[in-house]
């Protein structure tokens, strides 16, 4: 079968986990394609065949080093969608919710999204190529495991399909399926395996300093204090032209409520944060930032 081997090599490290409070008396959960829920205690054909996921679809280059939220990703996909006519609105209002779960995987700059249905989510691979935040996304069909398989026994054929169905947890087969899917036809090359982003921007986006669901209640002192104090701290790397702070209202993709906008009069000064400013804490948080393009920020953060 493909990929078996790959697959259940790692089922006894990602395929359960303990309970998040880790009470050892509370039995272990397993990923059922969708959700983690309370591991059955065999499997067989039938189980199997339940939570084989056929609503899935992957995507691959995507810019989480931005801190992209899930609800904001859901967003930008429906809103995609739609402009393209690949939904309908009719078919928006007829069902709750055409996106179930989304699980990012900041490592690899990857996602597996739970669609609805089967149909959306061939439909949703028809997004394949569309730009968020400056960079290509690669979309792909999640790729089913046939329970048909003479040479793969029950607990085998459960073995692969979490490793597959829990991508989000070994992402090196994202970057591997994606980079399956597009290198035999495409020029692209992605690279999946480094979410740091080497550009000689003048603009980074610093965020952490604060949970940005506590930050849509701050009042507008909290957050001019929050915008001076990152002004007095990021000075010390060089001049600053601009400083902003996305207040409630402001927020889209890619800038959540809280996040901070630097702009230096000179590249090396950015250069100089994404070196030395980690683990550096602010209220108790340890401050991260990333780079962002000149062209993204005006466009499509400020704009």
């Amino acid at each position: 079968m493909k990929n078996l081997e790959n697959a259940c090599g790692y089922y006894q490290r990602y395929y359960q986990r303990p309970h998040q409070d880790n009470d050892p008396k509370k039995p272990p959960l397993y990923w059922d394609g969708y959700q983690w829920v309370i591991r059955p205690s065999s499997f067989t054909e039938q189980n199997f065949d339940v939570i084989k996921p056929g609503r899935k679809i992957i995507l691959a280059n995507l810019p989480l080093q931005l801190n992209i939220l899930v609800n904001h990703l859901k967003e930008f996909l429906i809103k995609s969608a739609l402009e393209k006519n690949i939904v309908s609105k009719k078919e928006l209002k007829e069902n709750n919710d055409i996106i179930r779960t989304i699980e990012l995987d900041s490592q690899n700059n990857s996602a597996i999204i739970a669609m609805e249905n089967i149909e959306f989510a061939r439909r949703m691979v028809l997004l394949d190529g569309i730009i968020l935040l400056g960079h290509t996304l690669r979309i792909s069909a999640y790729q089913d495991i046939s329970t048909n398989d003479v040479n793969c026994s029950n607990i085998t054929k459960a073995s692969a399909l979490a490793n597959s169905a829990q991508l989000s947890a070994k992402s090196a087969a994202i970057a591997w399926a994606a980079f399956q899917n597009y290198s035999k036809n495409d020029n692209i090359q992605l690279n999946l395996n480094d979410n740091k982003i080497n550009i000689a921007s003048r603009f980074i986006k610093v965020f952490n300093t604060c949970d940005y669901k506590e930050a849509a209640k701050f009042d507008s002192e909290k957050f001019e204090e929050i915008l001076l104090d990152m002004k007095e701290e990021f000075s010390k790397f060089g001049n600053i032209v601009s400083c902003s702070i996305i207040k409630p209202k402001q927020e889209k993709l890619g800038a959540e409520c809280g996040s901070v906008f630097i702009e230096f009069q000179d590249p090396k000064s950015a250069e100089l944060v994404m070196k030395q400013i980690k683990h550096k804490r602010y209220e108790g948080r340890e401050i991260k930032v990333a780079y962002i393009d000149e062209d993204v920020y005006k466009k499509e953060v400020i704009s």
